[in-house]
């Protein structure tokens, strides 16, 4: 094998090996019958909360901007035949692994249905990133809400 051949397969391992996250975990259940409600309902934000050890309330001021942001895009084209509302709780732990800092981030969605919990889903995954960086955050939400939206 040449040696330039080793430059060039050299930096494609060594990028596979720094990637930003690590498992994923994503379940849902919707309750049967809901089906169409959930479809054509207007999802309204009810509760957003945090569990971290800090910058907790600037994390949940911060979801509640995205996710605005992400169902008025969906609310905009749904003809508003009921309306639903979206508890989101968002959660962080930190670990060490191959001696870096690595998060566990969870975010568990419940929607109702009047007092009915019509769908509940959960997305987890663990990352180099916080939910401290607004862009990590967005995107977070996005992965985790794009079934329902």
């Amino acid at each position: 094998m040449k040696w330039w051949c080793v430059l060039l397969v050299l930096p494609v391992l060594a990028a596979s090996c720094t990637s930003s996250r690590g498992k994923i975990v994503q379940d849902r259940l919707l309750r049967k019958g809901y089906e169409e409600t959930v479809k054509a309902g207007v999802v309204r934000i009810q509760k957003v909360s945090v569990s971290r050890s800090f910058d907790e309330e600037k994390i949940a001021e911060n979801s509640r901007y995205i996710l605005n942001l992400l169902f008025q895009k969906r609310n905009e084209h749904t003809v508003a035949s009921s309306t639903l509302s979206l508890e989101v709780a968002l959660k962080e732990d930190s670990f060490i692994r191959d001696f870096r800092t690595w998060n566990t981030v969870t975010v568990e969605l419940s929607i109702f249905h009047h007092t009915t919990p019509v769908f509940t889903g959960l997305y987890s995954e663990e990352s180099d990133s916080s939910l401290s960086s607004y862009s990590y955050l967005y995107d977070l939400l996005e992965r985790a809400t794009r079934e329902v939206r």
